[in-house]
């Protein structure tokens, strides 16, 4: 005999198996060519955000770490200060972050890495890796995603320019505090956000179509056991 309930959730833990996050996603390169930018980690900025368009992302990320890229200026180093890297959902819209920081912040804040940073970017690879202590599952349907980083130094050593670009705000926006005053613009640094996942979330569409097909072979199935009852009877 067929039990149509154990087929069904068959059926539905197969489809929900097809769903796998996302692999690394890299945003915004190459970046601006024979140019960088110094803020945070070589700037005197004791708090920056930077906000993520979800349309970077076709699927959900379990993010564990951040790397930035020094491959367009000559590689400097990395101010050496106390560093607090967070993540959350944002309903802040790319292009309008407030300079009320805590404001753009999501409710599901998380602090993936906290600890000292500096010295030079590897000149081999031209990549500065943070690797988070904690991981973010980020699902990008539920809002844009952004990156508060925050530290205690005060040397404003702009040894540093990582790749960066003017957005336009198509890829993401910023907002900064130096000096007296804070900021927003529509500029931002090359970032990519690492995965341990090794396959790419498949495309909504054929996704769906999975989906389908799994419940597809319920329906199959169910016809079948039907037609076996009829020719028993």
């Amino acid at each position: 005999m067929i039990r149509t309930h154990s087929l069904l959730a068959g059926a539905l833990i197969f489809a929900a198996a097809a769903s796998p996050v996302l692999a690394s996603v890299t945003i915004g390169a190459p970046g601006d060519s024979g140019s960088g930018n110094s803020f945070p980690f070589g700037g005197g900025v004791p708090q920056y955000q930077q906000l993520y368009d979800a349309n970077n992302f076709s699927g959900p990320i379990d993010i564990t770490g951040v790397t930035f890229f020094n491959k367009n200026y000559t590689p400097g180093s990395v101010n050496s200060a106390d560093y607090s890297f967070q993540l959350s959902t944002s309903s802040a819209t790319v292009g309008n972050l407030s300079t009320n920081f805590a404001s753009n912040i999501g409710a599901d804040n998380t602090t993936i890495f906290s600890g000292t940073l500096g010295g030079p970017v590897d000149t081999t690879t031209h990549e500065f890796t943070v690797t988070g202590t904690h991981d973010f599952m980020y699902d990008p349907s539920k809002g844009n995603l952004l990156l508060n980083i925050t530290d205690d130094g005060t040397t404003d050593n702009a040894s540093v320019y990582l790749d960066a670009i003017n957005s336009s705000n198509n890829y993401f926006s910023r907002a900064y505090s130096y000096g007296s005053a804070s900021y927003s613009d529509g500029w931002g640094l090359v970032t990519r956000f690492n995965s341990d996942a090794t396959v790419p979330t498949p495309e909504p569409a054929s996704f769906a179509a999975f989906g389908f097909g799994a419940l597809g072979l319920f329906a199959m199935a169910l016809k079948a056991r039907k037609n076996r009852t009829v020719s028993q009877s």
